[in-house]
């Protein structure tokens, strides 16, 4: 993916073309993460007695294709009220708009200068209001934050890329 970007800034440079819109970017760029989140997932189907490599294609081939509707297309499925409960599903799209709607952390901390050299990418302009200051309702924010991570290391979670 980080070849196919450069491709294209050179390929926009070198052609004059514009800037594409930032939410059309921000749509593909989701788009192709899911689409390559399919292929790390399947990569389970290789470990395991029965275990192929053809049968993990053959999952992410079948999963793409359900992605797009060849496999025909239903709105909600039969037993995902049995997948799903009704309070994970509130919190997970609560979770998912806020990671659209709120601000990275490239934006919270732009006013302070990293190792990186931000200068080039745009002038600093005021303080925003989401923009991190020494100040205690700032502390606050990240007491309960560290705290809110502490609540969370019990919870198992599988690493996605323990398979490298």
């Amino acid at each position: 993916y980080l070849c196919i970007n450069h491709s294209w800034v050179f390929l926009r440079e070198k052609t004059g073309l514009k800037a594409m819109p930032k939410s059309l970017g921000i749509a593909i760029t989701f788009l192709a993460v899911m689409v390559a989140w399919i292929f790390f997932r399947c990569g389970n189907f290789e470990y395991g007695e029965t275990g192929s490599a053809t049968r993990a294609l053959g999952a992410a081939r079948n999963i793409l294709s359900s992605m797009v509707g060849l496999n025909g297309h239903q709105w909600w499925p039969d037993r995902s009220s049995f997948t799903v409960r009704e309070v994970d599903g509130k919190r997970a799209a609560a979770c998912i708009l806020l990671c659209w709607i709120l601000p990275n952390t490239q934006q919270i901390m732009r006013r302070y200068r990293p190792a990186l050299d931000i200068t080039r990418f745009a002038p600093l302009g005021p303080p925003r209001w989401y923009q991190w200051q020494p100040t205690l309702p700032w502390f606050i924010f990240m007491v309960l934050l560290l705290l809110g991570t502490l609540y969370q290391f019990d919870k198992v979670s599988d690493f996605i890329y323990f398979q490298f």
